[in-house]
C-alpha cells in the first residue's frame, strides 16, 4: 500500500527538481521567443501542462523541428508567469495581472491549471473596477474561462453604482444579464434612482437596438420608488416611442407618488424595498396599554407603537418605537397612515378631538391642530393624496351619532372648519376601506333613538374626494355582521378590499369587495376559530396581505388574563387556510399599518 509520507516525500523531490531544471537550464531543447525575451524549456514538460504544445510538438509541424518558437499571439509577462508555475506550482497573480494570464493561459489549453484557478482560488479577491470589465469580456467570450461569471456577478451586485456609470457597462453589458441583476434580490443599491439610471444608459448606448428591451428592463425597476425627476427623465427619454406597458408601469408609479395617503395600502412587488437598500416595509402593531399616572386615579390608555418583520410568522414585536408622550395620551384613538414614514392619530383627550402625528423618520410625536367638531369615539381616519379625512363615530358622553366629515391638509397642517361633506346614514363601529379617491364605509351601527340599542347596517357608503360627496352605493346582507370590534380589512392595489368578520361563534367569513363588479360581493371562504365567542368586545381581528396571503391575527381578552389568539394564513388561490399558530400576548393589538423603516431604527430596537 502505497504510503502518503513517501508520496509527499517523492512530490516534494519532482517539485525541486523542476525548480533546478529552470533555474539552472538543464538539458532545455526549445526556446519561447515572445517579443525581445527568450524562454528556454523543456518540450516534454511545455506538453504535460499546456495542449497547445502537445498538439504542436507531435503534429510534425514545422515548429516543432525548430530549436526557437516564436509566439507572437502572448505576451512576456503572463508568458514568464506561467512558465513558472509550470516548472514551480508558484503563481504571482495580482489584479493587474490576472486578465492576461488567464487569457494566456486559455489560449495555450492549459486546463490544468485553469481548473486549479476555479477549484482553488478565491477570484473574488482578484475582481477590481480596474479589470473588471477585462475578465468579464473574457469570460463572455471564452468557454474555458465561464468559471469567473459567478464572482464577477458577485463584484456587480456589490458595486453595481460603480460599475453602471464606466463605460465597459454600456459596451459590453447584454439585456439578459442585465434583466438577471437586475431582478438578483441581493443587488446592492442606495436608491432605486440608480436603477431606472443605469438602464436609461444601457438603452441610449445604443437606442435603435437596444429598444426592444425596454419593456422587459424596466419591468425590473420598482418605479414606484424613484424620485419624479427619475420618472420625468423616462418620460421625456421616451415620448415619442413608448410602450405602452412601459407607460403602464409609469402611469402606476406616478399615481403612487402623488396619492401619498394610499401609499401603503399599494402592495406590489415594485413597491417593496430591496434587501440591501436600507429600507424594509414592516408591519406596525399598534396596541392600547394602561397606565395609572400618580396624579391621575384613572387608568390611562394609550397606544403603544412596535414593529414585526416578518408578520407571517409571529406578530411578536421586533423592535419598540417611542411611545407617545403621557401629557398628549388620548382615549378611543384611531390611526391611520400618511406616506411611507408617519402615522397620525386621532383621540379624544379633555374634550377635544386631539390629534398627532409621528415620524419613524425622527421617531418623534407632534401634537396637531385639534379636530374640529364634537369630540367623539369609534371614528375613522383615511389618508388620500395630501389629504386626511376624519368621520364616522359618536359624540362622547352623548351617544348621538355624528355625519359630519372633516378634511386635515397635511400640506399646509390645517383643518378645515366647515364639514367636507356628511354621511348619508350615521353610523358607528363601521369599517372603512380606501380605494383610490373614494372612501368606502361597510356597515356599522346606525341610531334607534334609544343609546343601548343599534341596528346593525347593510348598507355600504362611499365618500368620493373628488366631487365631495357621500352617496349609498349598494346594500348587502354580507355586510350586516361589520362591526369594528369583530371585523377587519385589507385594501389592495387592485381595487379590491377584504373584509373578514365573525359569521357564527367558531368560524370568520372572509368576503371580497370590487366595487367595480355587478355584485359588489363574494364570499371566498371561511375560516375555523378555536375562539368561541359572539361577544364582539371580547374578540378582536386584524388582517393585512402578504402575496397571495391573508395574514389574520384573532385574539380574545378577558378579565386579569393575556390576550388570547392565533395567527392565521388564508391562501386566496385555493381559498383554504394553511397555517395557524398560537401565541400570548400581554397587550391586545388594536390597529395594523405597514410603514417603511429604516435600517438605523431597526437596529436601534431590536
Amino acid at each position: 500500500m502505497e504510503d502518503a509520507t513517501d508520496k509527499q516525500h517523492w512530490l516534494l523531490q519532482v517539485k525541486h527538481g523542476f525548480k533546478r531544471l529552470i533555474q539552472e537550464k538543464l538539458f532545455t531543447d526549445v526556446i519561447l521567443k515572445v517579443g525581445d525575451q527568450e524562454f528556454e524549456c523543456h518540450k516534454n514538460i511545455l506538453c504535460v501542462f499546456s495542449s497547445y504544445f502537445g498538439c504542436m510538438f507531435q503534429s510534425g509541424m514545422i515548429e516543432s523541428r525548430e530549436e526557437v518558437i516564436e509566439l507572437g499571439m502572448v505576451e512576456a509577462g503572463p508568458m514568464d508567469l506561467l512558465i513558472q508555475y509550470m516548472y514551480t506550482g508558484m503563481m504571482d497573480m495580482n489584479t493587474h495581472n490576472i486578465a492576461r494570464l488567464l487569457w494566456t493561459a486559455t489560449f495555450l489549453q492549459m486546463d490544468g491549471f485553469l481548473n486549479w484557478m476555479r477549484q482553488d482560488y478565491n477570484l473574488d479577491d482578484y475582481i477590481h473596477l480596474d479589470n473588471f470589465w477585462d475578465l468579464w469580456c473574457l469570460a463572455e467570450s471564452h468557454h474555458d474561462c465561464i468559471f469567473l461569471k459567478d464572482p464577477l456577478i458577485n463584484f456587480v451586485l456589490k458595486n453595481f453604482e460603480k460599475l453602471y456609470k464606466t463605460p465597459g457597462f454600456k459596451e459590453n453589458m447584454s439585456s439578459e444579464d442585465l434583466l438577471s441583476i437586475l431582478n438578483d434580490k441581493s443587488l446592492m443599491v442606495k436608491n432605486e434612482d440608480t436603477v431606472i439610471n443605469s438602464v436609461l444608459t444601457w438603452v441610449n448606448h445604443s437606442r435603435e437596438k437596444r429598444r426592444v428591451d425596454l419593456t422587459r428592463l424596466i419591468h425590473a425597476v420598482r418605479l414606484p420608488l424613484c424620485q419624479r425627476s427619475s420618472l420625468e427623465q423616462l418620460r421625456s427619454s421616451f415620448r415619442d416611442d413608448m410602450d405602452q406597458a412601459v407607460h403602464d408601469n409609469l402611469k402606476i408609479a406616478e399615481q403612487y407618488q402623488q396619492d401619498c395617503g394610499g401609499q401603503m395600502c399599494f402592495a406590489t412587488a415594485q413597491s417593496q424595498y430591496r434587501p440591501y437598500s436600507g429600507k424594509e416595509k414592516v408591519l406596525i402593531l399598534i396596541n392600547e396599554e394602561k397606565e395609572t399616572h400618580p396624579s391621575n386615579e384613572d387608568d390611562i390608555c394609550y397606544p403603544s407603537v412596535s414593529f414585526n418583520r416578518k408578520p407571517s410568522i409571529s406578530f411578536e414585536p421586533d423592535g419598540m418605537l417611542t411611545v407617545l408622550p403621557y401629557s398628549f395620551r388620548p382615549g378611543g384613538f384611531t390611526t391611520c397612515t400618511y406616506a411611507e414614514s408617519c402615522v397620525y392619530l386621532c383621540g379624544y383627550r379633555q374634550q377635544t378631538n386631539a390629534f398627532f402625528y409621528y415620524s419613524t423618520i425622527t421617531d418623534k410625536w407632534q401634537c396637531l391642530e385639534p379636530c374640529p367638531g364634537a369630540c367623539r369615539v369609534d371614528a375613522h381616519i383615511v389618508a388620500i393624496r395630501d389629504r386626511i379625512y376624519l368621520f364616522g363615530g359618536e359624540e362622547v358622553g352623548k351617544g348621538t351619532l355624528l355625519s359630519a366629515v372633516y378634511v386635515y391638509n397635511v400640506t399646509n397642517n390645517h383643518w378645515d372648519a366647515i364639514p367636507y361633506c356628511h354621511l348619508q346614514i350615521p353610523v358607528t363601529k363601521s369599517l372603512k376601506g380606501c380605494l383610490g379617491d373614494k372612501i368606502y364605509i361597510f356597515g356599522g351601527l346606525s341610531a334607534s333613538g334609544d343609546r343601548e340599542m343599534r341596528f346593525g347596517e347593510d348598507i355600504v357608503q362611499c365618500i368620493d374626494t373628488t366631487d365631495k360627496s357621500c352617496s349609498i352605493m349598494c346594500c348587502s346582507n354580507l355586510v350586516r355582521g361589520v362591526v369594528s370590534q369583530g371585523c377587519a380589512y385589507s385594501c389592495h392595489a387592485d381595487g379590491t378590499v377584504h373584509i373578514i368578520y365573525k359569521e357564527s361563534t367558531n368560524s370568520l367569513l372572509i368576503v371580497r369587495f370590487d366595487p367595480e363588479s355587478s355584485t359588489k360581493f363574494e364570499s371566498i371562504g371561511s375560516i375555523p376559530t378555536t375562539i368561541n365567542t359572539f361577544d364582539f368586545s371580547k374578540c378582536n381581528l386584524r388582517m393585512v396581505k402578504q402575496d397571495c396571503n391573508l395574514v389574520v391575527a384573532i385574539t380574545e381578552t378577558a378579565p386579569l388574563q393575556s390576550a388570547l389568539g392565533c395567527i392565521v394564513n388564508f391562501d386566496l388561490k385555493t381559498k383554504t387556510k394553511t397555517k395557524g399558530k398560537l401565541f400570548l400576548h400581554d397587550l391586545e393589538v388594536m390597529e395594523f399599518h405597514f410603514l417603511v423603516l429604516t435600517d438605523e431604527m431597526m437596529n436601534a430596537d431590536l
